[in-house]
C-alpha cells in the first residue's frame, strides 16, 4: 500500500496550518486515498496504474478543500442568538 502522507503534506505546505489541524487533515485525506487504491486494485487495475489513478483523484477533486474546510470547524459549534 502506497504511503500517501508526504504528497498530503507537500500539498498543504503552503497554506501553513497548525499542526493539529495539518494531521487531521492528512489523515482523513490518508484513508480516502487508501480506500480508493484498494478498490482500483480489487477492480483488477496494476499497482502503478492505481497508484496513478488515485493521485489523479487527490488532485482533480475537490476532496482537499472539503477536508480543509472540515478541519477547520470548530468541534462544538456555538450557537449564537441575534
Amino acid at each position: 500500500m502506497p504511503k500517501w502522507e508526504q504528497e498530503i503534506r507537500q500539498r498543504l505546505s503552503k497554506l501553513q496550518l497548525a499542526p493539529a489541524r495539518e494531521i487531521a487533515v492528512i489523515e482523513e485525506l490518508s484513508h480516502y486515498l487508501d480506500d480508493c487504491y484498494d478498490e482500483l486494485r480489487a477492480s483488477g487495475v496494476s499497482g502503478s496504474e492505481a497508484y496513478q489513478q488515485t493521485l489523479a483523484e487527490l488532485s482533480g477533486s475537490e476532496l482537499p478543500a472539503r477536508e480543509l474546510r472540515r478541519a477547520e470547524w470548530p468541534s462544538s459549534p456555538e450557537i449564537i442568538n441575534s
